[in-house]
């Protein structure tokens, strides 16, 4: 896997595409295989809060875990025919899957602990209070915030397994 520009931390996404070229031997007709598998590793998953419209972090980047790590494959038949007096029209056929192996992995998670948006300061607190940190429990506390119940359930997930077939007429 490749480095990150973030010292430390490894790319998390990596893609292998292959090719495979055949031909039918006895009417010389051209067919491939087309395959594309891409793996990435889980994203952190960092405690938010809504601040005036503003996600802030709770705790440290990472503090709720990682997302999993997911993979998906795509594969793709295509075949070739030439029924036309002109070589260089053609017909094809092709079929495309994606998502192979129907895999629902969960690609985002809830970070927000609350519903609502929490207020940064209110008019007349000192500046002084507001630059020396927050204590969101309290400010969620203070203002009747309610707990987001999705806080850390999964969200966005690979989309379910797909099919394609298609008849070009390529001239």
């Amino acid at each position: 896997m490749a480095q990150s520009k973030i010292p430390g931390i490894l790319a998390h996404s990596d893609t292998l595409r292959f090719e495979l070229p055949l031909s039918i031997p006895s009417a010389g007709v051209p067919s491939e295989i087309d395959g594309f598998f891409r793996a990435m590793s889980g994203t952190p998953i960092t405690r938010t809060v809504d601040l005036g419209h503003v996600d802030v972090m709770v705790d440290k980047r990472g503090s709720g875990g990682r997302n999993p790590a997911w993979t998906q494959t795509d594969l793709a038949l295509v075949q070739r025919f030439r029924p036309f007096a002109d070589e260089a029209d053609s017909l094809e056929v092709n079929f495309n899957v994606i998502n192979v192996f129907n895999q629902k992995t969960g690609l985002r998670t809830f970070r927000s602990l609350y519903r609502q948006s929490l207020p940064l300061w209110l008019p007349g607190d000192p500046v002084d209070q507001v630059l020396s940190g927050f204590d969101c429990q309290a400010i969620a506390a203070s203002h009747g915030a309610t707990p987001d119940p999705r806080f850390l359930q999964r969200d966005r997930f690979l989309d379910p397994i797909s099919a394609r077939f298609g008849i070009p007429f390529r001239f």
